[in-house]
């Protein structure tokens, strides 16, 4: 059983097994607590769980393709400020449910004991992303009862972070204060981050490092540590093809394995470190400060031996050690809100020309100092005005706002700098949400008018996904379907990562168009698995495959079809063959198929 601190945390966990660039298309998981209660009660058969940790075992179907026991991952790419691409994934479910589970025993087990025992603050206090500290947590220890007792009062962090809204955590404004008091009167700092950190972190490092301080001094009689760590090594293996050689990005699960390793280094970097030093860590990232120049060099040296072992390397042109306060761009709203005036009307329903021109010249201006936390504030400030002006407006069907030519300029925003895209679709998002049928055509025509520009320079990456997802949500059904029969030939001729978060945006109840997808995705995967489609049709394992989104739209579409008419005979015997197949793989709610997709029965 979870009490209600854990039951949050499974919620705050499921909620992050993608990154926070891509739109909501990942949203199954609102039921997850019954999949954990299962777990617990020994009711799943695909888990082996002796009572402290769980492990997939090997009666799942895996496709043919994929080694081991693994899993294929949904792989895409997103932006770094210095418009480099950084490589991005989706974990398969099933399996991060066993990291979830796992995640929950072992912060009851011995990580919350870590990030309260006393004689381990000195390395808790270097890290700036801590794997608890969502919120702050009161116990109250009684006296004896008698009269004039004190009651103590004990305030700690706890709670799983939430990646998706980090500044409202209370660990957040924790790490300024601590990152003002590290730094303190020292004159000289050293900035240094660590080569391609998660792609370069080798798997059998977890099982390494569980045996070693800061851990290893939380063991139980059942070793329970030692097995969790070597349960990561596994885990973060399967989930990215069964490589050893770096971890998934993207996942909770991922950045929380990854501050394991940084809380080594922690505690290596604390064994030897001077008194005229000191230093605080964001995931990779280590900011050093001293009143000696000389021993922020020597620093330097030490860092390079303690990362050897790790099969790690230091990133050489980021390496800085200068005076002064190192740079820092934070966003200020008190100048956002100066520059861009009709943000501060809180009751100003149109947008005047004057404002899209001033808002241009502002935006141009933060784009070309590359001020890139000030065009997210900006951008993020203008979402929720837009969206909180326009749920208070009373707009007839004729009318036309200024807002919609605000949309060539944030597109134009996203082909230049797209380490903003997702801050920029989100506004498009509401400006479509928003709109009358007369605006909306005119902002989707414009996307459409892009599409091909989009596929041809941004494939692959979180602004591809972004794009489809806003036009085969906001287009209406005709449309769609001619833009689906687009995306289908570039996927038949050019197949990419991102084609199932693509095409999971348009299942809906429109037949014609879940059939397509349907008989693409069968003639994919089963030529994936040297099988003929036109021979059967044989989905086994594709649960575990990067196309499980796309199943699970589709066997919605089927409960929701159920009993109704189809509109033609054709139709109904094509539906046929499509619900056998995929129902096939899901069973029912009392004999769920769990070697195949029958998990999901419990979250649907």
């Amino acid at each position: 059983m979870f009490d209600d601190y854990e039951k949050k945390d499974i919620e705050v966990l499921a909620q992050q097994i993608g990154s926070t660039s891509l739109p909501p298309i990942l949203d199954y998981f609102k039921n997850i607590e019954v999949v954990m209660d299962k777990i617990d009660e020994h009711a799943l058969s695909i888990f082996d769980y002796d009572g402290e940790l769980c492990k997939l075992n090997s009666s799942v179907h895996i496709p043919k393709y994929v080694f081991h026991k693994g899993a294929e991952s949904i792989d895409y790419f997103t932006f770094k400020n210095n418009l480099s691409k950084r490589a991005m994934g989706v974990a398969n479910p099933v399996w991060f449910f066993s990291f979830i589970f796992n995640m929950i025993i072992a912060n009851r087990t011995w990580i919350e004991a870590f990030y309260h025992d006393e004689s381990m603050a000195k390395v808790r206090f270097h890290s700036n992303s801590p794997i608890l500290g969502r919120i702050n947590r009161l116990e109250f220890a009684y006296g004896d009862g008698e009269v004039g007792e004190e009651v103590a009062v004990q305030e700690f962090l706890t709670g799983i972070t939430n990646e998706k809204n980090s500044k409202s955590s209370k660990a957040f404004k924790i790490n300024q204060q601590k990152s003002m008091q590290i730094e303190s009167t020292k004159p000289f700092y050293l900035k240094v981050d660590i080569e391609n950190y998660f792609r370069n972190i080798y798997t059998h490092q977890f099982e390494k490092i569980g045996q070693q301080l800061p851990f290893r001094q939380y063991e139980t009689e059942n070793s329970f540590v030692r097995r969790f760590f070597a349960f990561l090594d596994n885990y973060n293996m399967a989930i990215n093809n069964n490589h050893t050689k770096g971890i998934l990005q993207g996942p909770i699960s991922s950045s929380i394995s990854a501050e394991f390793i940084g809380l080594f280094i922690d505690t290596k970097i604390e064994e030897k470190l001077d008194e005229d030093v000191d230093y605080f860590r964001y995931v990779d990232d280590f900011t050093f400060f001293s009143t000696d120049n000389s021993k922020l060099e020597a620093q330097i040296e030490y860092f390079d031996r303690l990362l050897r072992p790790l099969e790690l390397s230091r990133k050489g042109e980021k390496t800085v050690i200068s005076n002064g306060f190192p740079p820092e761009k934070r966003a200020d709203l008190a100048e956002l809100f100066s520059k861009v005036e009709f943000l501060t009307q809180a009751n100003k329903i149109w947008i005047s020309q004057e404002d899209i021109l001033g808002f241009r010249y502002y935006l141009s201006g933060l784009m070309e100092n590359k001020n890139i936390p000030q065009i997210r504030a900006l951008l993020t400030i203008t979402t929720r005005y837009m969206d909180r002006a326009f749920n208070k407006a009373f707009i007839h069907n004729n009318d036309t706002r200024q807002s919609i030519y605000m949309v060539p300029m944030l597109l134009k925003l996203v082909y230049s700098l797209p380490v903003v895209a997702d801050h920029v679709y989100r506004l498009l998002d509401i400006l479509l949400k928003h709109s009358t049928k007369r605006e909306a055509g005119r902002i989707l025509q414009e996307l459409v008018n892009n599409t091909d520009y989009v596929e041809e320079h941004f494939a692959e990456t979180n602004v591809q996904i972004w794009h489809f997802y806003l036009l085969f949500t906001y287009l209406k059904a005709n449309d769609k379907r001619k833009l689906l029969k687009k995306v289908l030939t570039r996927i038949t001729k050019d197949p990419q990562g991102t084609d199932p978060l693509i095409l999971g945006s348009i299942i809906s109840d429109d037949f014609s168009v879940n059939y397509s997808i349907y008989r693409h995705i069968k003639n994919t995967y089963m030529m994936a698995n040297n099988q003929n489609p036109q021979v059967s049709t044989n989905l086994q394992g594709i649960g575990y495959s990067k196309w499980w989104p796309n199943m699970l739209r589709l066997h919605e579409y089927i409960k929701r079809q159920e009993g109704k008419p189809m509109k033609t005979k054709s139709f109904y015997t094509q539906y046929r063959k499509m619900r056998k197949s995929i129902v096939g793989l899901f069973g029912t709610k009392n004999e769920p198929k769990l070697d195949e997709m029958g998990i999901y029965m419990y979250l649907l």
